[in-house]
């Protein structure tokens, strides 16, 4: 109902057309859960690793807080690296605009745009090159989920630099360690970063769950790109994964996410296989975070917190386990600013509020003591807003649960999407509805869905869909 098929667009066939797309749909999770391994479906739609087909100039707004944040210095490189002219500018930003969105610092990013668009459009060159990247290097600062701004330094450079380094932080072995189902939920969801999700918070509740390894720091610290963790680990059962945070704590002991990342062990040789682990045999594997840039303060902890589970974030093992870390290495690209031929950049401030309202948003988790049941909830939406033929509004709840004795779960999620069109071309108010309706459990070895459709003009159904499949796990 966002599409052309609105009457004022397509005329009197709209409702026709309307009822040909209920009955056509197909859910697209359906594709998703079939291709649970890189192949040609995914393949497709990726530039990796023929980064010479691009052919224009690309400029790359990556947000810190954003889940597709991870192509941002990759990306750049490889397309440099191809003879491509290519720039990143990546802020703390969430996956929203860059100029209402929380947290800051917000900018307004029209004016690169333009200057953009003015150099390889209209042909106007610039009166001084432009750096290669700038991003904002988030500094150490406590944490909140509906934190406004945060605290840090533009960065502007070429790219690779010689500015940065690895630097090795070795990690001894530890004990063996057994699965938490429900680890995860201070920092809970990566895809998006904005309300109703939000940002982490104190990770210390996990951290305390967590195998941990701290390094106290006599001096300040700055990374920039994409941190790295090998390890020699095994595991006691054929499926299990390991999930990585990168934090820093403050004396007080707060201890405020910077990164994470997540292996599914049986995915170690890439995800375009899949082997299960023989328990017990000790694997060499390499699990990348997400990337990022920040600045720990002289005199905070440096902290890798390691765990089998970061749940709701990725769905948790199919069963309790036990994983031994037997050795490793915490892989840092440190950076030093100094020497940059670029100055720090500056830019058009954005708005002096974020747009995002927390009191329109629900957000809670909940623990079932004597159930064993841990259960994360989000509502939000339901305010009507303009569109060019109407209004428009939206409300949405989502929940999961995990069982954390037997890692059973499940995940629901109820929709509604209401558009009120004011004139039908005879003169008459049109409210169209879409009401939809998820619900997922998922066992040691497969995933229930059911999905059902609703859609209605006023009073009347006008089109109803049910789905329901069964997909094996696939050692997932």
């Amino acid at each position: 109902m966002r599409c052309r098929h609105v009457p004022a667009v397509w005329g009197d066939g709209w409702r026709g057309e309307w009822a040909a797309r209920i009955a056509e749909h197909e859910p697209w999770l359906w594709r998703w859960l079939e291709h649970t391994r890189r192949n040609d479906y995914w393949e497709h739609g990726s530039i990796r690793p023929s980064y010479d087909d691009i052919g224009c100039p690309v400029l790359i707004v990556a947000g810190w807080a954003d889940g597709y944040r991870n192509n941002s210095f990759r990306t750049v490189t490889a397309l440099r690296a191809a003879g491509r002219h290519a720039e990143l500018l990546a802020g703390p930003w969430p996956h929203s605009a860059t100029s209402s969105c929380l947290p800051g610092p917000r900018i307004d990013l029209v004016p690169e745009m333009v200057a953009w668009w003015d150099r390889w459009l209209r042909g106007r060159a610039p009166a001084v090159e432009p750096p290669p990247v700038r991003w904002y290097a988030n500094a150490s600062h406590r944490p909140a989920p509906d934190l406004d701004h945060v605290p840090g330094a533009w960065r502007a450079d070429v790219w690779p630099t010689p500015r940065s380094s690895d630097r090795l932080w070795p990690l001894s072995p530890k004990p063996p360690y057994q699965v938490v189902a429900d680890i995860g939920l201070t920092a809970w969801l990566s895809c998006s970063g904005h309300l109703p999700w939000g940002q982490a918070d104190d990770q210390r509740v996990d951290d305390i769950r967590s195998l941990t390894w701290d390094w106290p720091l006599a001096d300040a610290l700055e990374i920039a790109g994409y941190p790295l963790v090998r390890l020699r680990i095994s595991a006691n059962a054929s499926v299990a994964g390991v999930a990585v945070r990168l934090c820093d704590v403050a004396p007080d002991g707060t201890s405020t996410l910077v990164s994470r990342g997540f292996l599914n062990l049986t995915r170690r040789g890439g995800m375009a296989t899949a082997a299960p682990l023989v328990p017990g045999e000790v694997y060499d594997v390499d699990v990348e975070i997400d990337a990022t840039a920040w600045q720990w303060t002289t005199g905070h902890v440096l902290r890798l917190a390691l765990a089998g589970a970061d749940w709701p974030n990725v769905i948790a093992p199919p069963s309790p386990s036990t994983l031994t870390v037997h050795g490793g290495e915490l892989v840092l690209p440190t950076y030093n600013p100094a020497g940059s031929p670029y100055p720090a950049p500056v830019f058009a401030p954005g708005d002096e509020t974020a747009n995002e309202e927390p009191s329109a948003v629900t957000w809670r988790t909940s623990r079932d003591v004597l159930a064993r049941v841990t259960g994360a909830f989000v509502e939000h939406g339901g305010e009507p807003y303009d569109t060019l033929y109407g209004r428009a509004g939206e409300h949405y709840v989502g929940e999961v649960t995990v069982q954390t004795e037997t890692f059973a779960q499940s995940a629901r999620s109820d929709v509604t999407f209401v558009v009120h069109y004011d004139d039908d071309g005879s003169g008459v108010l049109v409210d169209c509805v879409a009401h939809s309706l998820l619900r997922v459990q998922a066992d040691g070895t497969d995933l229930d869905v059911t999905i059902e459709l609703t859609c209605t003009e006023g009073q009347q159904v006008v089109g109803e869909r049910l789905w329901h499949r069964r997909f094996s796990r696939s050692l997932a």
